[in-house]
């Protein structure tokens, strides 16, 4: 498949899960073969209830067996079908004009049937972009692209909540390097986001200086994109203790 033909059905199938997300992960632990139906189905739905309830901490708990919860997603399955029929020397211009969506975040739009994450109703194409650059072997290159952009986004925020679902079940996805170094690399995005939480800043009883970089309209995303990023660093962290 020639170059631009697989950008444009890569882009297409993104634009299509950002419609109608098909990522999930599912409990997949086995539950041996003397599990009654019913006991089994009783593990799946308190796994099910564990993982909402988990998604609304931060930092979340790294749960110490990977194979615990297994991603599931059709676009996924897709994007790396058509990655593989990509000539091998083109494959980094591939790559390239995804993460363009990510340095200039192509923006979340509302959906009727939320999936995680979500943001204030809106789905966004970059978690499936997450999973699909650290499942490939392109880790790096995300972290560079999230770089570029110089304010805070609902998708950069659902981007970074990804990351940490990844670290939290399928933390055996990232090296030991990559999780001490990935909040280091974050640092860019996590800047420029904090930077849009405040107009001004000073000691009380001193004159504020006031932050050239501000524009209004972006406090909410900036805090919370900060959140998730300093959530995802204290994950990275507790992985140490990890057997």
């Amino acid at each position: 498949m020639n170059l631009s033909d697989a950008v444009e059905k890569a882009q297409r199938i993104l634009v299509e899960e950002q419609k109608k997300p098909t990522r999930s992960y599912k409990y997949a632990r086995d539950t041996g073969a003397t599990a009654g139906l019913t006991n089994e189905s009783l593990m799946k739905l308190a796994a099910h209830a564990t993982l909402m309830s988990d998604r609304q901490e931060c930092p979340r708990d790294v749960h110490e067996d990977p194979k615990e919860y297994k991603f599931e997603s059709v676009n996924f399955d897709l994007l790396v079908k058509i990655f593989h029929q990509v000539q091998e020397t083109e494959r980094p211009q591939f790559m390239a004009a995804l993460l363009k969506l990510v340095e200039r975040p192509f923006p979340a739009q509302p959906v009727s049937m939320q999936s995680f994450p979500s943001v204030n109703g809106k789905s966004s194409m970059l978690p499936l972009i997450a999973e699909f650059c650290v499942r490939t072997g392109h880790l790096n290159e995300l972290l560079e692209a999230t770089k570029i952009p110089k304010f805070p986004t609902a998708s950069l925020a659902m981007m970074v909540m990804e990351l940490e679902e990844m670290v939290a079940l399928n933390f055996n996805l990232f090296s030991d390097l990559q999780l001490e170094v990935m909040p280091k690399e974050l640092a860019t995005l996590r800047a420029n986001s904090d930077l849009q939480t405040y107009a001004s800043k000073g000691e009380r009883g001193k004159p504020h200086l006031k932050n050239p970089h501000y524009k209004p309209g972006f406090e909410d995303m900036g805090r919370l994109v900060v959140k998730r990023i300093d959530g995802l660093s204290e994950e990275c962290r507790s992985t140490v203790f990890l057997p």
